[in-house]
């Protein structure tokens, strides 16, 4: 699973568990609302008062509470609300047990006012008590049941919670066992293809060679047999390193360091160092001004730039002698672009080509070790969050594109 693959699969699980809290909290709320009306909204001044018309008596009268306005002698002056007990006069030493009388069945607030005025609140025990204490059932029966239902509803959102986070779990391991599966039979397919492929130029060397050995060769045609001797060489060598570089995708150690490199930079490099190739070819190839600029990624240099080698010799083999190569960036779209005009490669063609060895001979047609020379390409830039994609251009001939990203799934 590559890093983009991992990255959403994790994105969805924090989405889904996100809009999972937050349906919890919505499901505990409406509980406390429907079975509480009056608790969501409680909320009690937190100092003096200016005027009675700071405190919420619509939530007051909900806990079955009221108040009432003392002097500063204690003398009641007024109640607001429904009172169930009455009392006209309060002492200093029932305003100092307000916080510590559990005897009492109501909970009392008191609050200074302007003119030495205090109002107090009365509320039931059962819904605000200023008493510390271990047990719940003291608090009274409603506040009992609220414990449990926040109980209730933290143990289900725990259990869903690991439901939720087991059920990723799977999903990875069935995702990263598909992977592997897949990968196991692609490679598979590819070590028989080379198999067969191999055999064929091992083939040709050896009758050849005991030709040559035996003495049974035209003395006319021993320099015929040794090019064809070398050229299947060539062959050989060529998918000997095609496998050695599939086996080595997956050992990321063996592909040097991985970190900031000028691809452009790179891309000439490669150019110079194949110049003598493409003089014995007859190839000519142009750079565009648009490589001479600086572009900076997070390459495994040495896979960048057999990419790039792949396809420029690919160019040369597989199209007639005198091919002219064009090799441009395109800063908008963040590609690296490689025209050739050859014969170009057929669009219903191009899939299959980039899948080695799946379709046989029709995959590789007429052009030879394309199969495996795109594939460990789109192979390489993919292990660099790169992307490879083919194109017909203006001449007619073969576009390729390395393109910076991940592929969309629509190609």
């Amino acid at each position: 699973m590559n890093r983009s693959e991992n990255w959403n699969l994790t994105g969805r699980f924090l989405v889904s568990f996100l809009l999972f809290t937050i349906l919890a909290l919505i499901i505990l709320w409406g509980i406390l609302a429907f079975t509480f009306p009056g608790v969501l909204e409680m909320s009690f001044p937190q100092g003096p008062v200016s005027s009675t018309e700071d405190v919420n008596w619509k939530m007051v009268q909900g806990l079955k509470g009221w108040g009432e306005v003392l002097d500063e002698e204690g003398e009641v002056l007024s109640v607001i609300g429904a009172a169930s007990e009455t009392t006209t006069h309060y002492t200093a030493q029932d305003l100092s047990l307000f916080t510590s009388n559990r005897e009492n069945d109501y909970t009392r607030l008191a609050y200074p006012m302007p003119d030495h005025q205090t109002l107090i609140l009365v509320i039931p025990k059962q819904f605000v008590t200023t008493v510390p204490t271990l047990d719940l059932g003291a608090v009274g029966n409603n506040q009992g049941f609220l414990n449990l239902i926040f109980l209730a509803w933290f143990g289900i959102y725990l259990f869903v919670a690991f439901l939720l986070a087991n059920r990723l779990q799977k999903k990875v391991a069935r995702e990263l066992n598909t992977r592997h599966r897949a990968e196991e039979e692609e490679r598979m397919q590819i070590f028989r293809g080379l198999a067969h492929d191999i055999k064929t130029p091992l083939a040709t060397i050896m009758a050849y060679t005991k030709a040559l050995v035996d003495g049974i060769t035209p003395v006319e045609e021993r320099g015929e047999f040794l090019s064809t001797i070398y050229r299947q060489g060539e062959i050989l060598s060529s998918r000997v390193t095609g496998l050695l570089t599939i086996t080595s995708l997956d050992a990321t150690g063996k592909l040097g360091d991985r970190g900031e490199g000028n691809i452009l930079k790179e891309t000439r490099q490669v150019i110079e160092d194949l110049s003598s190739f493409f003089d014995r070819e007859g190839a000519e190839v142009f750079l565009d001004p648009s490589l001479n600029g600086e572009v900076l990624a997070d390459i495994y240099p040495s896979l960048w730039r057999r990419c790039v080698e792949n396809i420029l010799t690919n160019a040369v083999n597989h199209n007639d002698r005198g091919v002219k190569i064009h090799l441009s960036w395109n800063p908008d779209h963040q590609e690296l672009i490689i025209d050739d005009d050859g014969k170009g490669i057929p669009k219903e063609k191009r899939k299959s080509i980039l899948a080695p060895f799946i379709k046989g001979d029709e995959a590789r047609t007429d052009l030879r070790l394309s199969g495996i020379g795109l594939y460990t390409t789109t192979k390489m830039l993919e292990k660099m969050d790169w992307t490879l994609q083919l194109e017909d251009n203006a001449e007619g001939g073969l576009r390729v594109i390395f393109r910076r990203g991940s592929r969309d799934p629509e190609e």
